[in-house]
Formats: C-alpha cells, sequence, structure tokens
C-alpha cells in the first residue's frame, strides 16, 4: 500500500476522480447487464473489486472516490439524496474496513502465494460483504425502497453479486498493478479471439449443458493463463463473464433457460465462479513454483559465489601456510647444513692453524703446500655437497616421476643420521619391498624429514633412556598399497589432543621450536599431490604415523 507522501495534491485529486468514474461506470454496466431494475441485483458487481483493489494499492485515502462514484450511482438509480448518501457511506466504511483488517493480517497485496489469496477471498465473503449487505439493506427497508418481506433475498443478492465483483475484479487489479511494466500488446489478438469465440458460443451456437460449457471453456482458459500468463487469463474470466451477462441481458443461450432472472444469475454467478476458483489456485500454484525455482536459482548463484569466495580463501590460506612451512623448512635445513658443516670447517681451521705454526718454523715445502691444498679441497667440496644435497631434497617438484621408495628413504635417512647420532639416537630401517609410486619425490621426501625431525624432537623431549632412543622407518607392501611408517618409543601421544595434531598451527613443542605448520602441510602433501593418506596411531611403546600411496604401474 502507498503512502499519502507518495504523490502531489494535483496527482490525489485525480486519483481520487480516477476511482469515482471507474467505480461510477463499473456499477453502470452491472445494472445495464443486469435483467432487473433494482439497486440490489444478483449480477456481478464490478464496482465492488474496483473499490477494494484501490484502497489496498493506495491506501485508505482513496474512500472519498468510492463515497463519490457510490453517490452518483445510487442517484442515478433513482435513490433519494438522504440514502443514497447513506449508502455511500456504507461503501467506504467497507473499505475503511478492509484497510484496516489486511494491514492487520500483514496482507501483500501481490498475491504470490496461495495464504494471501485465501486471506482475501475470506475477509471478502465472510466480513466485508455480510457488513455491507446488511447495513445497506437496513438502510434500504429504512427509507422504503425494499420490503421488509424480501430482506432474506435483497441480502442474498447484495451479498453472492458483491462477492463474486470483488473475486473477480479485486485480484486481476492487484496483479494487473503488480506486473504493469512488464505487460505486453501482443497476447491482446489471442484475447481478441477468445472473445469472439465466446460471443460465438453463447449467441450463434448455444450450448444448453452446463457440463459442456464448463469443459470448453475452464481448458481454454487454463490454456492462455500456461501460455500468456496470469493476468491475460483474468482478463479472459472477465471476458466470459461479459459475454454470458450479455447473452442473458439479450435473452439468449444456457442463462435463459432457468424460470426466473434470479436462478439464471445464480447459474451465470457460479459459472464464473468455477473459472475463478480454477484460475485463481492454478495461476497462483504457477507463480509460486516460479517464484520457488527463482530463489532456487538466486540461493544456487549465491552459494556457488560464497564457495568460489572460501575456495579462493582456502588456497590463499594454504599459499600462506605453505609459505611459512617452507621458510621453517628453510630454517631447519640451515640447522642441518650448519650442523654438517661442523666437522669441515674444524678441519679446515686445523689445516689452516698448521700451516701458520709450519710457516713459522721455516720455509714451506712443496709437498706440505701440495697436501695443504688437497685436504682443503676434499672439505671444500664435502661443505658443498652437503648443501647440494639439502636443496635437491627442498627443490620443489613441477611433474610426477616414477621412483623407488626404498631408496627414497635410504637418502633420507642417510642425510638425517649425522642429527640423529649426535643425539645418540638410532634409525632401523624395516624394508621389505623395493616399491615403485608414481609422484613428487622430493615432497615425499620433505614429508619424511618432517615425519623423522618430530620423531628425534619428542624423545629429546621426553629424555628418554639411550636404550631406547631409535626411530624405525619401515617400507611395505599390501595389495596394491604401499605403507611407510615412521614409529618412535617415546610414550605416544595424548588420547585428548591426537585428533588435532594435524590442525595447523597445532603443536605439542615448546613455542620456540614448533610452528605447527609441519603435520598440517605434510597431510596436505600427501592428500593433495600424491593422492594418498596419512594418519597417526598410538603403538605399545610410542606413536606411529602411517603413509599410505597407491600403486601405480610406472
Amino acid at each position: 500500500m502507498k503512502r499519502d507522501s507518495d504523490i502531489t495534491k494535483k496527482e490525489y485529486l485525480l486519483l481520487l476522480m480516477g476511482v469515482a468514474a471507474l467505480y461510477f461506470l463499473s456499477g453502470k454496466l452491472s445494472f445495464f447487464l443486469s435483467v432487473s431494475s433494482s439497486i440490489v441485483t444478483l449480477a456481478i458487481f464490478f464496482a465492488e473489486g474496483v473499490s477494494l483493489a484501490a484502497v489496498l494499492i493506495y491506501g485508505k485515502r482513496v474512500w472519498p472516490g468510492v463515497f463519490g462514484g457510490q453517490l452518483l450511482l445510487a442517484l442515478s438509480s433513482g435513490l433519494g439524496w438522504l440514502p443514497s448518501l447513506l449508502i455511500s457511506a456504507i461503501n467506504s466504511a467497507e473499505i475503511l474496513l478492509a484497510y484496516h483488517i489486511f494491514r492487520y493480517l500483514n496482507f501483500s497485496p501481490h498475491l504470490r502465494n496461495l495464504h494471501h489469496l485465501y486471506m482475501l477471498f475470506g475477509v471478502i465473503i465472510f466480513i466485508l460483504q455480510p457488513f455491507s449487505a446488511i447495513l445497506g439493506n437496513i438502510v434500504l427497508v429504512m427509507f422504503g425502497n425494499n420490503s421488509l418481506s424480501m430482506l432474506g433475498v435483497n441480502l442474498f443478492s447484495w451479498w453472492f453479486g458483491n462477492v463474486m465483483g470483488q473475486l473477480l475484479i479485486t485480484p486481476m487489479l492487484l496483479i494487473f498493478y503488480r506486473d504493469r511494466q512488464s505487460l505486453s500488446l501482443k497476447p491482446l489478438l489471442i484475447l481478441l479471439l477468445f472473445l469472439l469465440f465466446c460471443y460465438g458460443v453463447f449467441f450463434y451456437a448455444p450450448i444448453e449443458n452446463m457440463a459442456l460449457l464448463l469443459s470448453i471453456t475452464i481448458p481454454l482458459i487454463v490454456f492462455i493463463l500456461v501460455y500468456l500468463g496470469f493476468i491475460y487469463a483474468m482478463i479472459g474470466v472477465l471476458i466470459l463473464s461479459l459475454v454470458s451477462l450479455f447473452s442473458m441481458h439479450e435473452g439468449v443461450g444456457i442463462f435463459t433457460a432457468a424460470q426466473s432472472s434470479m436462478d439464471n444469475l445464480i447459474n451465470i454467478n457460479f459459472y464464473i465462479f468455477a473459472h475463478i476458483f480454477v484460475i485463481y489456485v492454478y495461476g497462483v500454484l504457477i507463480g509460486e513454483k516460479e517464484e520457488a525455482l527463482a530463489t532456487l536459482a538466486r540461493m544456487n548463484e549465491e552459494l556457488e559465489v560464497r564457495v568460489k569466495e572460501e575456495v579462493k580463501k582456502r588456497q590463499e590460506k594454504e599459499e600462506l601456510l605453505l609459505v611459512q612451512s617452507r621458510q621453517a623448512q628453510m630454517g631447519e635445513m640451515i640447522s642441518m647444513i650448519a650442523h654438517q658443516w661442523r666437522q669441515p670447517l674444524n678441519t679446515l681451521s686445523l689445516l689452516v692453524h698448521k700451516l701458520y705454526i709450519k710457516s713459522q718454523l721455516g720455509p714451506l715445502e712443496d709437498t706440505f703446500i701440495h697436501d695443504f691444498k688437497e685436504n682443503c679441497t676434499r672439505q671444500i667440496r664435502q661443505m658443498s655437497q652437503t648443501i647440494e644435497d639439502f636443496r635437491a631434497f627442498f627443490k620443489p617438484q613441477k611433474k610426477r616421476k616414477c621412483f623407488h621408495l626404498d631408496s627414497m628413504v635410504k637418502e633420507v635417512t642417510l642425510l638425517l643420521e649425522p642429527l640423529f647420532q649426535k643425539e645418540q639416537i638410532r634409525i632401523e630401517l624395516d624394508i621389505h619391498a623395493n616399491i615403485q609410486v608414481n609422484g613428487f619425490e622430493n615432497e615425499l621426501s620433505q614429508v619424511l624429514i618432517n615425519l623423522l625431525s618430530n620423531a628425534k624432537d619428542v624423545i629429546l623431549q621426553h629424555e628418554i633412556s639411550v636404550q631406547k632412543r631409535f626411530v624405525r622407518v619401515g617400507v611395505e607392501k599390501r595389495e596394491n598399497e604401499a605403507y611407510i611408517y615412521v614409529e618412535d618409543h617415546a610414550g605416544g601421544i595424548d588420547t585428548a589432543i591426537i585428533d588435532r595434531i594435524f590442525d595447523p598451527y597445532f603443536s605439542t613443542k615448546e613455542e620456540k621450536n614448533g610452528t605447527g605448520l609441519g603435520l598440517y602441510m605434510s597431510r596436505t602433501i600427501i592428500e593433495k599431490h600424491m593422492d594418498g593418506k596419512l594418519y597417526v596411531q598410538n603403538t605399545e611403546d610410542g606413536a606411529m604415523f602411517v603413509i599410505v600411496l597407491k600403486m601405480q604401474t610406472c
């Protein structure tokens, strides 16, 4: 419903004049099509539908237009000034009552679901028209326009005619206003053909059987609904009601067969009501379906956008974690290189010191100089090879390749052995098969280095005795899968945290020694890059990390 502040005074005056004119003309049309000269008629009273639609669209401010239109209609029908004023006041009060009822019920004039359609019909049938019919007929009886003996018939006639007017016209105008921007003139040709068809059926080939008539016209209306749209189907029902009323007015067709005009009008009203019921229920169901499909499509689009955003965020997060993990690995690599260089540097220091002492004692011999050069070159070559070894392990691979698991495991353990020997930790190999897999050897080596380093750290953290300071590394084949396991004897992992150790930034080490990224990135590498699995389980004396890889023909 529009607010009063939406239009200017000039627009408001034009609105009132338009409502009054439309009310008056549609009311005169109803009286013309009715065979009775009485102001109370069973004929479909189109004006009631106009007034209710106006108040639902523009709000309670339209009541003066309804009052003016009804006043002109009553006076032109032969009523006196006082009863005309009272009837106009009653109709105005009716739309004000409708405004407050529908506002209280949170009614939506867009009519996009059956709930609001049923709400509209219920208020019309059980509240608005009983209110209008009772008060209006009391006024007519008081001023002698209708007899008291005919009160029951007049009450029914007023109620039924007004109900049909509102059921037919109000929803049509509401949906016309809702969809006015998307309406087209192209379907008017089909509606014109439908008008000619209805005129032919009622005037030139009249059908005397109601069931046969309904079986022809209802499918045509449904056809218009499905192929043209809801608003055009309702216009079709309006056309059908006008032609059927006009045929009765002219004394032609099935609606002149009854003995009284009242029976004929009742037949027409029920005939039109059948179309109204079918078209509104079926049409609203189609509308609900289309709205549900549109909502579902919109939700799918929003979900797709959200999924893309989340995937992008996750990728960015994993890239950040990968960078942090590589930085941590670089720190570990530097630490390992520093440890491996310690002995060659000590040797070089001794050689230089020996050279200095020798030079203080006298001239240096050529053989001594040659030996000094060879020894220094050997140590420097060893240091350079250490860098190459570690760089090869930590260098990213762009393509998969076939490699032997036993060779990879032996190279990794050989690289780390000096560090383990320093802490008096043994590495025991348990390799039962020579297995080939296809994947990224360097990345798998980094995972194995990380698992071995974690095993070493946990042994030192728990101050395990020298006898139990060993880590077992195994390789074995089970059906079409290769298993690599790293097992320590450091007491195992607390069951309260074992399910969280693969989470990012989760670490059991002291804050200065652990980033919480090693196991997370290890699982990411195994699952996403190697199409395998990485899990952990407690054993009798410690913990065992297991890598499962699919064996492929190389």
